[in-house]
């Protein structure tokens, strides 16, 4: 038994395989059988296993249940809550903002008057 690795030429993905010899007795010699292990990581110069399928796993096989969901609810509870915050946040920003543009409105109107009054001569 040996492990054999295999290297895609057109991806750069390397696969291993584990190989274990069989004898053939028509042809008189051993014929390697393959098992699929997984990938080869070159940083971690490890085999990182897959179960060997493509594709999204059935909706069967994923849990229904469990904690995933209680957390996911407190997750959504805490997305709700900053949700409000952000929205209460953003109404004081409006009001802040209106109140400034009003401001400057009402500046803006006294410098056109100032403007005005110094070029029609009207400074005594």
């Amino acid at each position: 038994m040996g492990i054999v690795k295999y290297k895609n030429p057109k991806t750069g993905i390397i696969y291993c395989y584990e190989s274990t010899p069989k004898w053939d007795p028509e042809k008189g010699q051993a014929r390697p059988t393959r098992t699929y292990l997984g990938r080869w990581d070159e940083e971690t110069q490890s085999i990182i296993p897959t179960n060997g399928r493509r594709g999204r796993p059935k909706k069967q096989d994923v849990p229904a249940e469990g904690p995933a969901e209680d957390s996911s609810a407190a997750e959504l509870a805490a997305c709700r809550a900053e949700l409000a915050r952000c929205r209460e946040e953003l109404e004081a920003v409006k009001k802040e903002n209106a109140r400034l543009l009003k401001q400057c409105n009402t500046l803006r109107n006294i410098i056109s008057d100032i403007h005005r009054r110094t070029s029609a001569g009207y400074l005594e």
